[in-house]
């Protein structure tokens, strides 16, 4: 094949030979250049991916230490050493003493010591005894209604036993009755009676929830739909087995003995085989709420207290001149005696108990309402 290069004179030959050799030069350049370049990016895209792994392994770190530091939180708020408190923890106790009947005939191990009394320190304490201090005693499973001994308060567990203390294994266990003694009549008038576990507030004897001597975490913590279907069946029976009553309605409930929220429809329900009449209500109760009482019906609330789901009752709803609603309640978990609405918004009221202390908000805007007729509270 003939090129043109093979005609041209000498010394455009030359030329054109060392304008060949730059232009390899200068690819032999650019190729090195473009190899670096890919390096380069490579490493960059290296650099990137371990930095993002090194964030993702430090957030995963740090989210399992905070996940562990609420567990601990949790299990440190749900048990206290404070024997007044539902969630007492019995590991807590630890006696110093040695009990006065120490050289009673008691079991030496704490295998024979299970179907006897609490092993505790090395020692069986019996059942019905008093733990050295007088704060605790040792509660039967038969009284208890658990499957296993138990340490309670002292005041709790005389609830349980219906007598005073005694250092001696009973010769049979007590009836159980959290309900008053057949002496004690709730007539329901501010005059009456009204002891542990309810309390007395606008001339109403309410079932009071944190009360200990229910030995329940459940009521203590979420029971509020038992304690309202409670009072509205001493009210048909002042003498009611309260123990009975719960078992019979909420034994699940309290076998399971944590917190989960009764049910509406349950409570009702349960309202209604008291010979109670409920209707449902989906009007303002601070509009007309007034009218709803007037005859002696009351008005069974499932609404937000504090934003926490909370079951209570209305035995009363007022207009005020300025403009307020007041409603006269029956909680028995804030204790709140009453609730007033604020100015210019009929959904949202301020709770006070009987000494006019601030106990809690109410939102009324997505509540269940419910007319319960047939009884006054």
């Amino acid at each position: 094949m003939i090129e043109v290069k093979d005609y041209l004179p000498a010394k455009y030959l030359d030329s054109l030979e060392k304008r060949d050799e730059v232009e390899s030069q200068v690819s032999s350049v650019v190729r090195d250049l473009g190899q670096r370049s890919l390096v380069k990016r490579n490493k960059s895209r290296l650099v990137f991916s371990l930095f993002l792994l090194a964030i993702f392994f430090i957030g995963l770190f740090s989210a399992l230490a905070l996940l562990y530091s609420n567990q601990d939180n949790r299990q440190q708020a749900s048990s206290t050493c404070d024997p007044a408190s539902p969630h007492y923890d019995p590991s807590c106790l630890t006696p110093t003493a040695t009990p006065a009947n120490s050289n009673t005939d008691r079991p030496k191990t704490e295998a024979a010591c299970a179907s006897q009394g609490f092993w505790i320190n090395n020692l069986c304490y019996l059942f019905w005894e008093t733990l050295p201090g007088g704060t605790h005693m040792v509660v039967p499973p038969a009284a208890s209604g658990r499957t296993y001994s138990t340490l309670m308060p002292t005041s709790q567990a005389l609830l349980l036993q219906g007598s005073t203390p005694s250092t001696s294994t009973p010769t049979s266990a007590p009836s159980i009755s959290l309900a008053p003694s057949s002496t004690v009549v709730y007539d329901f008038s501010i005059n009456g009676r009204c002891d542990s576990p309810f309390y007395m507030t606008g001339g109403k004897c309410v079932p009071n929830q944190r009360d200990p001597a229910w030995d329940s975490r459940w009521i203590n913590a979420t029971g509020c739909g038992a304690m309202q279907t409670l009072y509205y069946a001493l009210k048909k029976d002042p003498n009611l087995d309260v123990n009975a009553f719960l078992r019979e309605h909420y034994d699940s409930y309290l076998k399971a003995n944590v917190s989960a929220n009764t049910y509406t429809v349950s409570n009702l329900d349960i309202l209604r085989d008291l010979g109670y009449n409920t209707e449902p209500y989906r009007g303002v109760i601070a509009y007309h709420g007034e009218k709803l009482t007037e005859d002696g019906s009351t008005i069974f609330i499932g609404a937000l207290f504090d934003d926490i789901n909370h079951f209570a009752s209305i035995s009363q709803v007022t207009n005020n001149d300025d403009g307020t609603t007041t409603l006269n309640m029956v909680d028995s978990y804030f204790k709140a005696d009453k609730c007033v609405s604020m100015i210019g918004e009929p959904n949202t009221y301020r709770c006070y108990n009987d000494k006019g202390e601030k106990v809690a908000s109410l939102n009324m805007e997505n509540a269940s309402v419910y007319v319960v007729s047939n009884n006054e509270i």
